[in-house]
This record gives C-alpha cells, structure tokens and sequence, in this order.
C-alpha cells in the first residue's frame, strides 16, 4: 500500500493534476474535487519477465490482455503514456517521465 500512495504522489507532482484520470492505485478512487472515477489497475507480468502496471483490457480474440491507449503504465518506476503495439511497445503518440 504505501508503494501505491508513493507512486500516486509521484503522478500528482508531475501531471499537475489533484485528480490524474488513470490513478495509480489497486481499487477504484472517487476524487472529491472531480466527478472522475478512476479505473482500477493492476499488474501483469509478461512472459520475458517485465512487469507493468496500468489499465488493460481483454481481446476476445487472442485471448490476452493488453493495455488501453492513453492509459498510463508504469515500468521500473518509469511512466508512459500512449499508444502501443501488439508487443507492449511504445508506439505512435505518447510522453514517457521517470518517478
């Protein structure tokens, strides 16, 4: 818990926001000065052992998870936010800060 009150620290100090649309925690958090809900996160370890925390979603398709534009991902305490490909890859738009 207190690494999830770190991390969100870290996001609000550099996205300047009280109220970060995708909130680094593990439940839901209603923001008292925004009608924003944030999603819930989690995180998911890939098979070549890198870890990623963040907003994913599931392709009925391939079976896997992956993660949602825009949504922020944290990986060995550094942040992106953007796009990826099929790989988990930044890729297209994005902005990446360290913690």
């Amino acid at each position: 818990m207190k690494r999830h009150i770190v991390m969100l620290r870290a996001f609000r100090r550099l996205s300047g926001s009280l109220c970060p649309r995708s909130l680094l925690t593990s439940s839901t958090v209603s923001c008292s000065t925004s009608t924003a809900i944030a999603e819930n996160t989690e995180t998911i370890e890939l098979p070549n052992g890198r870890q990623y925390t963040g907003v994913f979603a599931f392709n009925e398709i391939t079976k896997k998870k992956f993660p949602k534009d825009g949504t922020t991902l944290m990986e060995d305490g550094d942040y992106y936010t953007g796009e990826f490909n099929e790989e988990w890859e930044r890729h297209g738009n994005g902005k990446a800060w360290l913690a």
